[in-house]
């Protein structure tokens, strides 16, 4: 409640804001021409984030991605614009907390290969095909001897060859396989 207050706050009255599902939130302004002026308004939604938000004795540190779509060049609907911004908003997120992206076509090409291999790391999950653990070690520095082994989970994809875990590990996050996943390794 307390973001969607700021984020009202932040945009013009003539603004709509809207929440789209949990931390998920669509704004739509007009009489933006460039992309200073996007820039400008991306960035007084993030501030508006930054600020601490409070709940009952709790006191959180949020952070946002802005993904950005631009009408009529980024879509003439609104299925295709919010689709845009959504694609640019994980690009957002590739950066890292507290940044914007806009649209381009090249996020369309990656959003598709994302959910491709979105797709893919579910099967290898399902079947176990192409995962594999590496057994890593854990040296005490003094004496030089293995206390501990660490398991290093591999992915060898058929076409792409090995997928690194910086890859496949935050689609993994992204969209809930973790705890399919550490089954896996477990089992």
């Amino acid at each position: 409640q307390q973001i969607g207050e700021r984020l009202q706050v932040a945009l013009r009255s003539d603004d709509i804001l809207a929440r789209i599902g949990g931390d998920e939130f669509l704004a739509v302004t007009s009489g933006i021409h460039t992309e200073r002026e996007v820039g400008i308004v991306a960035n007084k939604v993030l501030s508006c984030l930054r600020a601490t938000v409070y709940a009952d004795d709790l006191s959180f540190e949020v952070t946002g991605s802005v993904g950005v779509a631009v009408f009529p060049r980024d879509g003439e609907d609104a299925e295709v614009l919010i689709r845009n911004a959504d694609a640019a908003m994980y690009r957002a997120k590739e950066q890292g907390p507290d940044h914007f992206a806009i649209y381009t076509p090249e996020l369309t090409k990656r959003a598709s290969q994302r959910l491709q291999l979105e797709t893919e790391l579910r099967g290898a999950i399902r079947t176990g095909n192409g995962l594999t653990l590496a057994y890593q070690p854990i040296l005490d520095l003094r004496s030089g001897e293995p206390v501990a082994v660490e398991a290093l989970l591999r992915w060898h994809h058929d076409r792409l060859g090995d997928v690194p875990p910086v890859v496949f590990v935050p689609i993994a996050e992204d969209i809930g396989l973790m705890p399919r996943l550490g089954k896996w390794v477990l089992h």
